[in-house]
């Protein structure tokens, strides 16, 4: 029989979440543990809530002191033959320092919106970037960004490897046929694209906040409540969840007389969440910038419709995996939009079963995790 190969995995602090590590990392790796190809190891830096076994752990802390901490990177390089970095960060640039040195294979995945973000200037990241055999990202766009940003060589792979649903115990029971309120979850959190950015990405949208654009584009959102409210369409309830910096927002929906219509319910634990979930009837993504949105897939699979902005990640769910309650608008659209919300709100039946089918077939956490093994045994 031959041998295990050693996995690295470089998680850094990147994929921690106040609950300890995120719950796509925890998929992957219990994935690769019931696979037993891999000998497994998983760098982080200082978060005790890691909720992973002890065993695959090497907690290098969180502040890094290079020369304590080059020793153990040395042997954990040297131990490995595959690394994977998941996303950058100061812990993944000093282990690429060392791979390269031992001519290590060497795999880097860029998640969510890290990539809107990255610094083109950055040598750092460019070096990382030209020195992995293969880079992985969620989607085309989400590609496509990084190769506009970076001067990344010919002979580096490139895959596409989405997000897989959670595959949750959760049972929501619905109950909406009795209500008379529709009610639409958003549960993005509130920040801004850095304005250095925003001429790029929001050229030819309607700026509706005085300090520029949210990367969830909620103002398109709360611009469409308002002119279904002066249509006499007032029986939408909106909930937000999550935080940031959602002051301008709340000041202009209070402006604009929709208190009753919009509800900022803050930062809310997962079982909360899924409770808003029973009581919704629809979910809206109105982003400026998605690289996957995994919370639309997490909304069929909960039987919830979705109507969502054609982002990178939104048009790769909507072309490759045609799903029947996706419903797509373009960003900043707010007459599609708002359509789109009123034909949800006379439509009576839905083919749920063909969208939970494709999601068993094409993004469980079994049928990504094959496609990660498939890049792991590349030569």
């Amino acid at each position: 029989m031959q041998d295990k190969k050693n996995l690295l995995l470089v998680v850094g602090e990147v994929w921690f979440t106040p609950c300890g590590i995120s719950n796509m990392t925890k998929l992957l790796l219990n994935y690769l543990i019931r696979s037993n190809l891999y000998n497994i190891k998983i760098l982080i830096q200082g978060n005790k809530k890691s909720n992973l076994n002890d065993n695959y752990i090497i907690d290098i802390g969180k502040k890094i002191d290079v020369l304590k901490s080059m020793p153990v990177l040395i042997n954990l390089v040297y131990w490995s033959d595959i690394i994977h970095y998941q996303s950058t960060s100061k812990i993944q640039i000093l282990v690429n320092n060392v791979a390269n040195f031992f001519r290590k294979r060497q795999i880097i995945t860029f998640h969510g919106t890290d990539i809107w973000y990255a610094n083109s200037a950055d040598k750092h990241m460019q070096n990382l970037l030209n020195s992995v055999d293969d880079i992985i990202s969620l989607s085309n766009g989400h590609l496509r960004e990084l190769e506009r940003r970076f001067n990344i060589r010919k002979s580096v792979y490139k895959s596409i490897v989405p997000y897989a649903f959670l595959e949750l115990d959760t049972k929501i029971n619905f109950n909406r046929e009795k209500k008379t309120v529709f009610k639409i979850i958003v549960p993005k959190g509130f920040r801004y694209i850095k304005k250095s950015e925003s001429d790029y990405y929001c050229k030819g949208l309607t700026q509706i906040l005085p300090s520029g654009f949210l990367v969830s584009g909620q103002e398109y959102l709360v611009e469409a409540i308002k002119e279904l409210n002066f249509e006499g369409i007032n029986n939408i309830e909106i909930l937000f969840i999550g935080d940031g910096d959602d002051k301008e927002i709340k000041d202009y929906v209070v402006k604009n007389n929709l208190t009753k219509n919009i509800i900022f319910l803050g930062r809310l634990n997962q079982k909360e969440v899924y409770e808003y979930y029973s009581q919704s009837n629809a979910m809206v993504c109105p982003s400026i910038l998605e690289s996957w949105s995994n919370i639309q897939i997490e909304a069929l699979y909960f039987n919830i419709p979705v109507i969502a902005s054609n982002t990178e990640g939104t048009k790769d769910q909507s072309n490759i995996y045609n799903f029947n309650n996706l419903y797509v608008f373009e960003i900043g659209d707010v007459q599609k939009l708002k359509e789109q919300i009123k034909n949800l709100m006379k439509k009576k039946n839905f083919d749920f079963e063909s969208d939970k089918k494709l999601l068993n077939q094409k993004l469980t956490i079994d049928s990504i995790g094959k496609r990660f093994l498939n890049i792991y045994n590349r030569k």
